[in-house]
């Protein structure tokens, strides 16, 4: 068909990075082209400095229909993310909009949701196996063997909302925000909840030789794009070129707005309040309760409504039942929702690889 002018959709990409290294240079995309059919495709690119990819905005592409994965993006034509926040582009004002668009676009093209396949995952053994071969042939790094991870928690998320559960875009966006709100706020000062929109990372390396790895390392100083949402006024994007990253810090929940004074003269003097949150390991800690908190609770609402007690019941529909509130509340994490497939299965339990349980 050859290659065609498109515009897409920002479906997932990684922080840009600030940094020069060269050991891992190129990041994923993944892009949503809407129309009959729609083309869904994933790449890795080097970052422009100027031009950060990010979640609900739209990009200008070429792209050959035939061979999708290397579709090209005209970063010419795409401003420099301090214009685009100065703009108030909705996919920096409004992130959690923007997530939304992107989960309802997939599930409407058809490509993710309950009605579409899940993605296929890479064997341990897979990956291994092309670690060991990158090694023998002295590459410098092992990108190859990376999988594209926005694959599997777009496919998530997308079941998700297409049951009604807004909980993966949402969070604990609005409880947070009750909060924050219910503060009072010193002179010349107004509250505020803020999320990242945007975020610069610096590429770190661990280890040495053929056991170096490297990480995006988010703490410390860089520039960022701030969702700044103030009670009862809408959201709008404000860049910040250092923005200081406090180590050790996290709210209440992942998903939550963080506490921030704005000035009342300057919208763009953003003060982000560390102090008011608890440390990032109390905070997993917290989120350890919380999950194994949601899936008692699955777990006993499911054994009441099948009174499990009753003459002649069978002790198969309870492991039924419990695997199916497990799944549930791993829905988000593919680990522990691999370690509760595994383990129902050793009690009989029959489950799909798409994680059903089968009657």
């Amino acid at each position: 068909m050859g290659a065609l002018k498109k515009t897409a959709l920002v479906c997932a990409a990684d922080d840009p990075l600030d940094n020069r290294r060269t050991r891992f240079p190129h990041c994923w995309l993944r892009i949503l082209v809407e129309g009959d059919p729609s083309i869904y495709a994933a790449a890795k690119f080097k970052f422009d400095p100027d031009h950060w990819p990010v979640r609900g905005m739209e990009l200008p592409i070429v792209i050959d229909p035939d061979s999708p994965q290397d579709f090209k993006v005209v970063w010419d034509e795409v401003p420099p993310i301090e214009k685009r926040a100065a703009a108030n582009d909705p996919s920096l004002a409004d992130p959690i909009g923007a997530h939304r668009r992107v989960i309802e676009a997939l599930i409407s093209a058809g490509v993710a949701g309950k009605g579409a396949p899940a993605p296929e995952r890479k064997s341990v053994g897979d990956l291994a196996g092309q670690a060991l071969k990158h090694a023998f042939r002295r590459a410098p790094s092992l990108t190859e063997t990376d999988q594209d991870e926005f694959q599997f928690s777009l496919h998530e998320e997308a079941v998700l909302v297409d049951g009604g559960d807004l909980g993966s875009v949402v969070g604990h966006f609005d409880e947070s925000m009750e909060k924050i709100a219910a503060e009072p706020a010193p002179p010349g000062t107004v509250r505020a909840g803020v999320l990242f929109s945007a975020h610069a990372a610096t590429l770190e390396s661990q280890g040495s030789g053929d056991l170096q790895t490297s990480y995006f390392e988010r703490h410390g100083k860089h520039a960022v794009v701030l969702s700044v949402n103030v009670p009862g006024k809408d959201p709008y994007a404000a860049y910040v070129e250092k923005f200081d990253h406090k180590k050790g810090k996290a709210g209440i929940h992942e998903s939550a707005a963080l506490p921030a004074l704005v000035s009342a003269t300057d919208p763009n003097e953003v003060d982000v309040q560390w102090d008011e949150m608890i440390s990032a390991k109390e905070a997993k800690k917290q989120g350890k309760q919380a999950a194994a908190e949601r899936v008692n609770a699955l777990m006993e609402r499911r054994q009441a409504g099948a009174q499990p007690g009753a003459a002649g019941a069978d002790p198969m529909d309870t492991y039924k039942q419990n695997a199916r509130a497990a799944l549930d509340a791993t829905a988000n994490n593919p680990v522990s929702r691999q370690m509760v497939i595994d383990q129902y299965r050793r009690l009989g339990v029959k489950i799909s690889e798409t994680g059903e349980v089968e009657d």
